[in-house]
């Protein structure tokens, strides 16, 4: 039943959307590259690629295409060089190899978006674990987390732009956040938040 469901479900949305096929899409006028602007080798990053219309909105009938992903920095290598796209999205997990600042650069067809990643790993690191203090503590930099942490009911714990928060230890094991109280995720755009877990190819509690 369920099945079926989302099967009517997909067929009446995509019918509204009027998706297109790939053979009836339409070449976009500027590519949209998205991605933390810092990093650390071997954690990876969320990448994600748009294809826009010249009007700034999405180009929906780009509904299969794979922008190429590279760098010009020796010594700096990409866990995979394409982000696949449909409906003009796409978005893929990158994991960086290397070290030092570089620019991290998308491209379709004539059609390219350029980024800098800044190496953090040279940035000092605050360990976390516990639980914090009622009202307010705030986050930046790198910071990790090495147990589990709580935000107590009338604490506020704010997460500001650029920070990359590490978890220490895969799903399944203690370390994990909970908000009793109050989180604010103060990451923007182009320097969004990262929490992750400190160890790749691995998810945090």
């Amino acid at each position: 039943m369920r099945c079926c469901f989302l099967a009517g479900l997909w067929t009446l949305v995509a019918a509204c959307l009027s998706v297109p096929s790939a053979s009836a899409g339409t070449p976009p006028a500027r590519l949209k590259l998205l991605v933390p602007a810092r990093y650390l080798p071997q954690v990876p990053v969320l990448v994600r690629v748009e294809a826009l219309r010249s009007d700034g909105g999405r180009e929906l009938s780009l509904w299969d295409a794979d922008p190429t992903l590279s760098v010009t920095s020796p010594g700096i290598t990409l866990s995979t060089n394409r982000v696949h796209l449909r409906n003009g999205l796409g978005s893929a997990l990158v994991t960086i190899s290397g070290g030092n600042d570089f620019e991290l650069k998308a491209a379709l067809g004539t059609l390219s978006a350029t980024k800098t990643l800044a190496d953090a790993s040279g940035l000092p690191a605050s360990t976390v674990a516990g639980t914090l203090s009622t009202g307010d503590t705030e986050w930046s930099g790198l910071v990790q987390v090495t147990g589990t942490v709580t935000v107590p009911v009338g604490g506020t714990l704010t997460i500001l732009s650029n920070t990359i928060v590490l978890v220490s230890g895969p799903t399944g094991t203690t370390n994990n956040i909970v908000v009793a109280g109050t989180l604010r995720s103060l990451g923007t755009e182009d320097f969004p938040v990262t929490i992750t877990c400190a160890t790749a190819n691995q998810r945090w509690g």
